[in-house]
């Protein structure tokens, strides 16, 4: 199942993440400050709220990253090579907290060989994070035991064509992309059923972005249960073509 692409005016991004940049600093910052008056306290319910309130923000964060991009002159970004050993290792680097926090293994099944695709590295893993940073509200099991660490993994899988696919399964909900970005363009309530954190912008917003990376965003529904989403690049040629040019 594909995402439809909708038209955002450039103008209205930009003015939307440059308003929402102040609001969510200023709570970022309460957040830290009630975080340390609840370590005080000794309040590990305290604690624990201040941890979802900071996680909740970064998201918002992420969001505020998507709009920045899309707001470039007709959607155009700058595109480069990226390394996936490279994007995995930054992004379980920033994602430490969160999984710590919520008692999360996060795994990169990755090619033994380094793999090297087209995009926009900042735009890409911002992507990324936000799939997995939901993900990890959807992956508890009924077989987890109290003490055990939830795994979540990212697989990276080359295909013969030249597309290589990045795969985030969780055990949430089934996602419905039509329907919910429907509710978004009528201006009603875009969240997934089931899935609170997982909404028609954000899916919309990553979609936009890996059209313009020359990139696609598609959605599997299990039928024993969970989703998986897939985000699709090309590998780049860069080193084909340079090597073309130095054998003529």
């Amino acid at each position: 199942m594909k995402v439809e692409g909708a038209d955002i005016g450039e103008a209205a991004l930009r003015l939307v993440a440059q308003d929402l940049m102040a609001p969510l600093s200023v709570m970022r910052q309460l957040s830290f400050e009630l975080d340390n008056d609840a370590k005080l306290c000794g309040s590990a319910a305290a604690t624990n709220a201040t941890a979802e309130m900071r996680t909740i923000i970064e998201q918002a964060f992420q969001l505020v990253d998507k709009l920045k991009l899309l707001s470039d002159s007709e959607h155009e970004v700058a595109l480069e090579p990226i390394s996936i050993n490279g994007l995995c290792h930054d992004i379980g680097e920033e994602l430490k907290p969160l999984t710590s926090e919520r008692r999360c293994a996060l795994h990169f099944a990755v090619p033994h060989r380094d793999i090297v695709v087209t995009g926009n590295y900042n735009a890409l893993k911002s992507i990324m994070r936000g799939f997995l940073t939901d993900a990890t509200h959807y992956i508890r099991t009924p077989s987890s035991k109290d003490g055990q660490l939830n795994e979540l993994t990212l697989k990276v899988v080359p295909h013969g064509d030249g597309l290589v696919s990045f795969l985030i399964r969780d055990n949430g909900p089934a996602i419905n992309l039509k329907q919910s970005i429907a509710n978004l363009a009528t201006s009603q309530v875009a969240t997934i059923d089931g899935r609170p954190l997982s909404s028609g912008l954000n899916l919309l917003l990553a979609d936009n972005a890996l059209k313009a990376m020359n990139g696609e965003l598609l959605v599997h529904n299990h039928r024993q249960g969970g989703a998986t989403i897939e985000t699709r690049l090309m590998r780049s040629r860069q080193l084909t073509l340079l090597r073309g040019a130095n054998e003529q």
